[in-house]
């Protein structure tokens, strides 16, 4: 399998697993601010929700040896889902998806690093839509918005290069509610070992999400 092909079915899987998906503003102000509610939020977050709206920051890295050196990848997104549908029901212990489904227009930059020289900048289309999804996390809560999610589903190339689902482990979050609006912020990192057409190599992925719901 081409070296970018690898990477490339790394980072789109990965960025499609940050929870199920995601028109209220959402957008990079927001998702670069630190991750604590500001004033006049509360914490009651259950109930029924329409999804409206939901930013991706992501970043991917794969480490290879190629020839005796090492070869280092490195993809990176920002992006805004359209076409948002979908709903979320929030209980003492669950956050049950339903119908969700958007579509995804961006591009990624992917950088390759040759016994640390820069041997390749390129930009490449990630174009992709959600079919309608319905999914279950289960989910505790750590005080104030704290939560944590405790049964996220990345999905990696097995070594043949199809997308398999693989646990993350738990991810915390801040879910609190502003106003109307129910904000869900956080952040999920994948550090594994992968291989990829008789190659082995580490791959460490992370991802930042924003969701906005409301009523």
């Amino acid at each position: 399998m081409p070296i970018k092909a690898i990477l490339r079915s790394v980072i789109v899987i990965f960025c499609l697993a940050l929870l199920a998906s995601c028109q209220k503003e959402v957008d990079f102000q927001d998702i670069d601010q630190p991750d604590p509610p500001g004033p006049g939020t509360v914490t009651n977050i259950k109930g029924d929700w329409n999804i409206v709206s939901q930013a991706v920051k992501s970043k991917t890295t794969v480490i290879m040896n190629q020839g005796g050196e090492e070869l280092k990848m490195i993809a990176a997104s920002d992006y805004l889902m359209t076409h948002n549908a979908g709903k979320l029901k929030v209980t003492d212990a669950q956050f049950l998806f339903t119908g969700m489904t958007y579509t995804v227009d961006a591009i990624v930059n992917m950088k390759s690093y040759l016994g640390g020289l820069l041997i390749d900048d390129t930009d490449f289309p990630f174009n992709t839509t959600l079919p309608p999804t319905d999914n279950t996390i289960d989910y505790v809560r750590n005080g104030g918005d704290s939560v944590t999610f405790s049964n996220l589903i990345a999905m990696l190339p097995d070594p043949s290069g199809t997308p398999a689902p693989t646990p993350v482990g738990p991810s915390g979050a801040h879910v609190y509610v502003a106003g109307d609006t129910l904000v869900i912020n956080f952040s999920t990192t994948i550090d594994a070992p992968i291989v990829q057409a008789g190659e082995a190599a580490s791959m460490s992925a992370y991802g930042k999400t924003i969701m906005k719901f409301v009523h």
